[in-house]
């Protein structure tokens, strides 16, 4: 009995029965066929016998498994297993240098036992030689350029042994190229015969090398390969131990939702072969195995192939699979402009492992994989796509077809990607002023939806650039449908469009646009393409003619419009008004120690001392940015035109700041001031004049420096006394050595200051003391003489040989006397008798001198 059967068959209207079975409703087996009339069973019966035996057809290449040579041969080399693959590896045979004609055969034998022939089931042979005829004696190969030298004797036969006659049987000849040793290919089909050419699995062919040689003639049959291309049919085991209880129904829809039979279902078992097929649908019963199940769809643009690996029929399948060549419905967004063909399948209630699509490019250029997760059959339409890069899926290509596995649906394809003009930067350049304005210029900022702030007071000329790269996987092919412009700027300013509007597309300069209404527009219709990655850069060249304080929203727009692909930015020109730098410079300058300088045709510094100069920068009528001031002097010219350094140098260097030395309450604003201080030492030559004067810049406003001062370079002496007054008391008349009110506690002290130059001497004098009340009386002065008077420079001490008598003239008191020297002074009074009592007072003197000269 055979599964779902017996059948109640209808007879035709002559009584006539017919019934056809499918092969795959059969197993391997003797079967009993009977024919019963149902209405009257016992007049009509028929009954008959019958074997069912299932064969699938096959090929197999079949290689030497041995050789061996014969005749008269003497150069030979290599073996059989050389001949097993085409690698330019050679058995050769032949000779040379003979001077007769020599016959030699090499004989191949092949073991088909692999195959488990049934002779009666072999449909053909077909040999195939790769070999050439060489002319050279040591180790000869194919393609040396040594053609053979002899002569040819007759056909070069091929033969196969005959087991049936005992004989070798003429099956063709070998073509001997007489004119070079090029590797060719010959072949001999046998069609029949095979049970005279095959006997326990063994079969031999052999291939003849006859020339007639005279003198040193060279001649090898060189063989690279021998294969053995065998089409046969090979017995299927389909025990009839069980029938299948499980089906696969799968059924096939083109992109209308209508079975395609133009699709072709097969099913391969796990051995690889192919056990049934259909077309369209396919519905039958198989066995609890795996089976791989290959589906092909022959559409206008190549085959489709969708292999299903390794699907598991533990239980019934029923499923549907979609073909759409051309896909009409909504793209995934953003990034693909057009999709390959696409594969889907229902794979909810099955189990494989994987899929293996090749799908046709449609001449494409695949940048993605398209992966539907949401797949509407009945209107082959998705909602739902997710886009991957090519080698998330292992993606390989040729010139017609893509080909990825997947393990999950529901649908699949290969997806051309959008080109993606992409703004990755904007440039502004100051360029007032230069003869070309295309190149060039001051940096102003740059950046994306940021604000620029155009710092100006007058017109000014800007050069904008803005990048433009193209992130898609596509080229971007610049043509007149593309949007490229830049809007709201304001209108009043003025661009060349003919000559300042322009773009570079990474080979070529494209010149043109238009200016209206506030907005530059490139002329795209020029041309152009950047290929994935590459960047291009949109340029004008604008006069912004107007000064207050504006702020405009401007944006730029660069724009695929066929591909609807394209970025903007939303930046703001800040145009900001720029202020003017009011300066003062205090003077004199400050000498420490000793205050103000002294001027007399310039203000007079010490050599190798400190001075301080000190100024005021105000910023008026707009904003002024950052600014700073820079100390000059006049190293080359009658004007300052160099800053004074910070190390040591001549004739000035700075100690106690930077030159240039920036505002600390940076930046300035409208009414905002700062004052800078430097404290410099002057190195010059003695008695040397020099003009100074310091220079205000600003990154924004212009530049402005104070009126000159002239500083002379010479010694400037700073001594300091700690008393203003001496005070001897009251004394009597006739007494000596009347200290002092402050000897006793080292109150009268003579400094020199650090910044002072050296002193060469110090000179002391005084006057006689007068009285304050009664002069004179009777004809007698009272006054009390100068020399009265005594000091010592270095030790309280009246009586000491050191102390000395004041004098009318300036006597020296100490030489050399260096800065931050400090020494103590002591003072005497005598008082002659006979003196009137009362107050008497006189002046002290005390000179410090240095020479110049």
């Amino acid at each position: 009995m055979v599964h779902l059967y017996p059948k109640i068959i209808q007879s035709d209207s002559q009584g006539d029965i017919e019934h056809l079975w499918n092969a795959s409703d059969l197993c391997e087996g003797n079967y009993s066929l009977e024919a019963v009339d149902q209405t009257y069973p016992d007049q009509l019966y028929a009954n008959n016998t019958f074997g069912v035996f299932f064969y699938e057809d096959n090929s197999s290449i079949e290689l030497a498994d041995s050789g061996a040579l014969t005749g008269g041969y003497n150069l030979d080399g290599g073996s059989y297993t050389d001949t097993q693959s085409s690698n330019n590896v050679f058995h050769y045979f032949g000779a040379y240098n003979t001077g007769t004609t020599f016959q030699a055969w090499v004989n191949y034998s092949l073991n088909l036992s692999a195959l488990n022939l049934e002779l009666d089931r072999i449909g053909a042979m077909n040999f195939t030689l790769e070999y050439c005829h060489s002319g050279n004696q040591v180790s000869p190969k194919c393609d040396e350029g040594h053609q053979h030298e002899g002569t040819t004797y007759g056909d070069q036969d091929v033969e196969l042994w005959n087991y049936s006659s005992s004989s070798w049987i003429d099956i063709g000849n070998i073509d001997v190229n007489d004119t070079n040793d090029t590797e060719h290919t010959g072949s001999w089909l046998i069609n029949s015969g095979f049970t005279d050419f095959v006997s326990g699995d063994m079969l031999f062919i052999r291939f003849e090398a006859s020339f007639n040689q005279s003198g040193s003639d060279d001649d090898a049959l060189v063989i690279d390969y021998l294969g053995l291309n065998v089409a046969y049919q090979y017995n299927v085991s389909r025990s009839c131990t069980g029938f299948p209880t499980t089906y696969l129904n799968l059924t096939n829809y083109n992109g209308s939702y209508i079975v395609d039979y133009g699709i072709n279902i097969s099913v391969i078992n796990s051995s690889g072969q192919v056990i049934d097929s259909d077309t369209g649908s396919y519905y039958r019963y198989l066995y609890n195995e795996t089976y791989d199940v290959k589906i092909i769809s022959e559409t206008d643009n190549g085959t489709l192939t969708a292999i299903i690996r390794n699907l598991s029929l533990t239980s019934s399948i029923t499923t549907i699979s979609q073909v759409t060549e051309y896909y009409l419905g909504e793209l995934p967004f953003g990034n693909v402009s057009d999709l390959t063909t696409l594969f889907a399948l229902n794979d909810d209630s099955i189990n494989y492992e994987k899929a293996e699509l090749y799908l046709p490019r449609r001449n494409l250029n695949i940048s993605y994989i398209a992966h539907c997760s949401s797949w509407d059959y009945s209107n082959a339409n998705c909602s739902s796509w997710e886009i991957n890069e090519t080698a998330d899926y292992n993606m390989q290509q040729n010139t017609t077809h893509i080909w990825f596995n997947v393990t999950g649906f529901d649908s699949f394809g290969g997806g051309q990607g959008k080109p993606l003009p992409n703004i990755t930067e904007i440039r502004i350049y100051d360029v007032s002023g230069q003869a070309s304005t295309h190149s060039g210029g001051s940096l102003v900022d740059s950046g994306l939806n940021t604000t620029f702030i155009l710092y100006k007071r007058e017109p000014k000329v800007y050069r904008v650039e803005l990048d433009v790269r193209n992130d898609g996987k596509t080229q971007w092919t610049i043509d007149s449908t593309d949007l490229v412009y830049h809007e709201n700027l304001n209108s009043s300013w003025q661009i060349n469009e003919s000559g300042d509007i322009w773009y570079f597309e990474g080979a070529a300069n494209y010149t043109g646009g238009n200016w209206s209404n506030g907005r530059v527009t490139w002329n795209t219709s020029q041309g152009g393409k950047l290929t994935n990655g590459e960047t291009g850069t949109f340029y004008y060249v604008v006069n912004v003619t107007t000064s207050g304080n504006e702020k405009y929203p401007v944006y730029f727009l660069a724009n695929d419009t066929v591909n609807n692909a394209g970025s903007y930015d939303n930046s703001v020109y800040n145009i900001t008004r720029v202020g003017y730098l009011e300066i003062q410079l205090v003077t004199p300058p400050v000498i420490p120690g000793q205050g103000n300088a002294s001027q007399n045709g310039g203000y007079k510094v010490g050599q190798n001392k400190t001075f301080i100069v000190n100024a005021t920068v105000y910023c008026r009528d707009g904003v002024c940015g950052d600014v700073n001031g820079t100390l000059m002097y006049n190293q080359s010219s009658a004007e300052p035109d160099v800053g004074i350094n910070t190390s040591t140098a001549t004739p000035f260097y700075i100690l106690t700041a930077d030159n240039p030395q920036n505002c600390s309450t940076n930046p300035l604003v409208k009414d905002e001031f700062c004052n800078l201080t430097w404290t410099v030492n002057s190195t010059g030559v003695l008695n040397s004049i020099w003009a100074l004067d310091i220079l205000f810049n600003s990154t924004y406003a212009q530049g402005n420096d104070t009126g000159n001062i002239f500083i002379e370079i010479t010694k400037v002496l700073i001594m300091s006394l700690s008393w203003s007054s001496l005070d001897f008391g009251f004394c009597d008349p006739g007494t000596f050595g009347n200290n002092a009110s402050l000897n006793n506690v080292d109150g009268y002290n003579i400094t020199v200051d650090n910044n002072s130059n050296t002193i060469d001497e110090i000179l002391v004098k005084g006057t006689d003391l007068s009285a304050d009340s009664v002069g004179s009386l009777k004809g007698i002065t009272y006054e009390i003489g100068v020399r009265n008077l005594s000091w010592n420079d270095d030790l309280n001490q009246y009586n000491h040989a050191n102390t000395t008598r004041m004098n009318l003239t300036y006597v020296l008191m100490r030489e050399n006397v260096c800065p931050g020297t400090k020494f103590h002074n002591y003072y005497w009074l005598d008082v002659p008798s006979g003196k009137y009592s009362q107050h008497y007072s006189g002046t002290l003197y005390v000179l410090a001198n240095a020479s110049t000269g």
